[in-house]
């Protein structure tokens, strides 16, 4: 794989990737550039759904990329998941759809349940070294909701009791390249995790502040390794 595009939520996780490239340009919200002998394309959606599966659709038609990662932040709902803690999607799951029956809980009639990470991308992440962050690989849970709560973190867990994290945006990008047939996979940073902290807030204040130093060591070494 040689052409892969990277998207990303927020400016800061677009900052900490853009600082990975060689021979950076800018043109029209699109960053390229190289790393190794890879031709990346780095892009920020915004948050949630809707913004990003636009920008995967853009990315993917314009620019026809051998893959697509989705990188950035999530919270943690897995009981050993911490703060700082690395999740690779092994797949994707809607946690705020419903279409009544015959379709489960968090399925978009028509589609399937979960939709898988490419298995390739996911062997890749096991490669190299990590500098001692702790990896965790299974399901990421999306909707268009910041889980803030306990409840609402053990609700999400009561739905789907594989679930590692949640975010707003990963299932909405593998949806997308579902439909477009091209090898997706999601690396999410866990920002807090309110089942393993009584102030999940100050949690995720203070991750700002580490984030930058070791996030994307992991994304880094996929890289060269794909």
């Amino acid at each position: 794989m040689k052409k892969i595009a990277i998207i990303a939520a927020m400016s800061s996780e677009i900052n900490s990737i853009k600082a990975l490239l060689l021979n950076e340009q800018e043109n029209e919200g699109y960053i390229t550039g190289t790393l190794g002998d890879k031709e990346i394309t780095l892009i920020q959606s915004g948050i949630g759904k809707v913004c990003a599966a636009v920008k995967t659709t853009e990315l993917i038609d314009k620019f026809k990329p051998d893959c697509v990662i989705n990188s950035g932040v999530a919270g943690g709902v897995g009981d050993d998941v911490k703060q700082m803690d690395i999740v690779v999607s092994t797949k994707t799951v809607y946690n705020d759809v419903w279409c009544l029956e015959p379709n489960a809980y968090g399925q978009v009639q028509d589609f399937p349940l979960y939709f898988e990470a490419d298995k390739s991308l996911v062997a890749k992440i096991e490669e190299g070294e990590h500098n001692g962050i702790t990896i965790h690989k299974g399901l990421i849970a999306s909707g268009d909701k910041f889980v803030a709560g306990i409840e609402e973190a053990k609700n999400i867990r009561k739905l789907f009791d594989e679930a590692l994290a949640v975010d707003m945006e990963s299932c909405a990008v593998a949806q997308v390249c579902y439909m477009k047939k091209t090898p997706f996979i999601s690396l999410r940073i866990i920002s807090d995790n309110p089942l393993r902290s009584n102030d999940n807030h100050q949690q995720y204040a203070d991750f700002w502040d580490e984030m930058a130093n070791k996030s994307f060591a992991v994304l880094k070494n996929l890289l060269n390794n794909i």
